[in-house]
């Protein structure tokens, strides 16, 4: 929701300050995204300029950028970008603060809060499906090898045997395996998986993968399969 902020001069009813309206950051940023600056601003008497802080105070970045832009006019728009510098931890609940100035002296400061977190899935990837015995109806193994990366770190890959109805609705677990990442690594990862069953034939599975990342950001990828 944007903020708008407004109200009249104490020095004369006649007079108003300017209206602020920031309509951006209003909600949640990914870590590693530019933040989005948009703010409105209107004025009877006529605009003169603002200035514009972005900031975070619980992980000691405080303000980690400030622009200075002259306005014109009754009615002006700012739209710009901020990549933040490398190095800079800014997640968690920052702040941006306007302040807003006409030609007849009156001011206006607006704050509004937004969250930088980690919103990004995690990315996952069946590359081989090794089912040496399975499609004859016998005992598996079925190993999975794929790939996986996160931006913020990898905490846990699981795999679900399940056994499916002819449209791929998923009927009943047949096995699973979960597995603890140390360490959260944020590089790409090849690794293997390895589910063993006594398999019934001609019944429909599908091996469903789970990837969760540290913020708890969750990703699937399922592969379905048909034993004769």
């Amino acid at each position: 929701m944007a903020i708008t902020s407004g109200c009249k001069d104490k020095k004369s009813k006649e007079q108003k300050n300017p209206f602020v309206t920031i309509k951006s950051p209003n909600n949640a940023v990914n870590i590693g995204d530019t933040v989005e600056v948009i703010v409105s601003y209107s004025d009877e008497s006529g605009l003169k300029n603002t200035e514009v802080r972005l900031s975070n105070t619980s992980t000691g970045a405080d303000v980690y950028d400030i622009i200075l832009r002259d306005l014109e006019g009754t009615w002006d728009e700012i739209r710009y970008s901020v990549k933040v510098p490398t190095g800079i931890n800014i997640q968690g609940t920052n702040t941006i603060n306007v302040i807003c100035s006409d030609l007849d002296g009156n001011m206006t400061e607006v704050n509004q809060s937004f969250e930088v977190g980690d919103l990004r899935a995690p990315f996952v990837k069946v590359i081989n499906f090794d089912s040496v015995n399975v499609f004859n109806a016998n005992t598996g193994p079925v190993i999975i090898t794929y790939e996986m990366q996160d931006a913020g770190g990898i905490a846990e890959i699981s795999a679900k045997l399940w056994e499916t109805g002819p449209s791929g609705d998923l009927i009943n677990v047949r096995d699973e395996v979960t597995e603890q990442i140390s360490g959260a690594p944020t590089t790409l990862l090849t690794k293997s998986i390895s589910l063993t069953n006594t398999w019934q034939g001609l019944l429909n599975y599908s091996v469903v993968l789970k990837v969760t990342d540290v913020s708890g950001n969750v990703s699937y990828s399922p592969r379905p399969f048909y034993v004769k």
